[in-house]
């Protein structure tokens, strides 16, 4: 069942997306220096019979340049491959809608291949990159 909260303050999402950063960070998959936490982060999770949360894109809109940003898109490994992600991102479109958003950006982690392409076979096409100057010793 796919739920939609527009805070995801005091909700029972916010430890499945805790665990789900720590996930993505153990397996070289994000940066830490890539966590966003904001006040008005929303959040699309899906949850099966037991209402176990298995999955869940939390996100903001931007009013002033009208953009949905992706915070951070997971599903639990035992659930992958099941459409799960597709359904939640189809969700959270049709909210970027009605926000009056114009797209939706998503930053991917170099390593993280699986988002990448599920981000082009939605349609999404790369946009930037991000370089790192070391600074001097």
């Amino acid at each position: 069942m796919i739920h939609y909260v527009p805070e995801i303050e005091g909700t029972p999402v916010v430890g499945f997306l805790a665990r789900a950063w720590v996930d993505l960070l153990e397996n070289n998959l994000w940066d830490k220096t890539l966590i966003l936490l904001t006040r008005d982060l929303q959040c699309v999770y899906v949850t099966v019979s037991d209402d176990r949360i298995v999955g869940a894109i939390s996100f903001y809109y931007d009013e002033d340049d009208k953009f949905v940003s992706i915070n951070l898109a997971y599903v639990h490994p035992d659930f992958r491959r099941l459409g799960i992600m597709s359904e939640m991102f189809a969700e959270v479109g049709q909210h970027a809608k009605e926000q009056g958003a114009q797209y939706i950006a998503n930053v991917c982690y170099p390593g993280n291949t699986a988002i990448q392409e599920f981000c082009k076979s939605a349609g999404g096409y790369e946009y930037s990159r991000e370089y790192r100057i070391n600074v001097p010793q």
